[in-house]
């Protein structure tokens, strides 16, 4: 029977992350323990670009490093959650990310990467550290996007993870050459897929509606970035009728995802307060703007874990 699993084996996902988590702080700890080079030295001293004060030793930035723990937390929930769906008696129809299934577990993932990520860049003050923050990003943002195209075109598994695989060896790939190299496609990935995943949800939300709302993103682009090339994305993309497979998605809107989109607006605020530059920045108090954008980012992502846990169960 299901319910007679070893207790390891029923939560798997859980222990396998724990294990790679505490091998990838061991072998950071090892390589930084005499410092992470030249140029990470460079702002000792000196406010870090968020704000907090530049430190010596192993990490640069402790409080804006050790806040990304919110991201491992809720991500290690949400693999926890997938072992205690399998005691449920009944599974809502046609809602993979309910139970032990490549969704979520992709989800939680994505979640976890973002804490180590972070921390890559605010503890090392290091161009790979740097990199390995934006890659977790997008890891994490590409998420929503590719799940609701494979829940409204009926994609399978193997397509699925296909395309949000190789679109996120892609732009890893196109980063780490601008990186390192100065070459390849300088754009924020992250802001543009934001778009995508508005986008998708209102396609999902009014399937039988003209595409005029994906000018929405047009609109953000403007009052975030002014006029930008990607507005002709957009443009073209609200010009082009979409016919999705699956026009029965039901998902409840209220409260999680309303309460995630309400966290990750005010941690967008917080977030440009905790700039350098900002009047309000204070190298050396404990409690820093951008720490409070990593918490309340987190908890966010875990509201719209929940969210998505709503489909098909109205």
């Amino acid at each position: 029977m299901q319910n007679s699993r070893p207790f390891h084996f029923k939560y798997g996902e859980f222990f396998i992350a724990i294990i790679i988590l505490i091998s990838i702080f061991f072998i950071a700890a090892y390589h930084g323990k005499d410092g992470w080079g030249e140029q990470s030295t460079r702002g000792i001293g000196k406010p870090s670009r968020w704000c907090e004060m530049t430190r010596p030793g192993l990490i640069r930035e402790p409080i804006n490093t050790f806040s990304n723990l919110g991201f491992i937390v809720v991500g290690l929930l949400i693999l926890i959650q997938i072992g205690r769906d399998e005691n449920r008696t009944s599974q809502p129809a046609n809602n993979p990310i309910i139970g032990r299934d490549l969704y979520a577990q992709f989800y939680g993932i994505a979640v976890i990467f973002l804490g180590p990520g972070s921390m890559a860049m605010h503890a090392t003050h290091t161009d790979w550290g740097g990199w390995i923050d934006r890659v977790s990003m997008v890891c994490y943002i590409t998420f929503p996007v590719c799940y609701n195209l494979a829940r409204a075109f009926k994609w399978s598994k193997k397509t699925f993870s296909i395309v949000y695989l190789t679109t996120n060896i892609a732009i890893a790939t196109n980063m780490a050459m601008t990186t390192f190299l100065d070459l390849g496609f300088r754009h924020d990935f992250f802001g543009t897929f934001i778009g995508f995943w508005i986008v998708t949800e209102l396609a999902i939300c009014f399937p039988n509606s003209p595409r005029f709302y994906m000018l929405i993103p047009a609109l953000l682009d403007i009052s975030l970035r002014g006029p930008s090339y990607t507005l002709i994305l957009w443009v073209c993309l609200a010009a082009i009728p979409i016919s999705w497979n699956n026009r029965d998605i039901k998902r409840r809107y209220l409260p999680w995802f309303w309460v995630g989109n309400t966290l990750f607006v005010v941690a967008f605020i917080i977030w440009h307060i905790g700039d350098r530059r900002h009047a309000w920045c204070n190298p050396t108090i404990l409690v820093q703007a951008h720490a409070a954008w990593h918490i309340l980012t987190a908890f966010s992502a875990g509201a719209f874990y929940l969210y998505f846990r709503t489909e098909n169960t109205a």
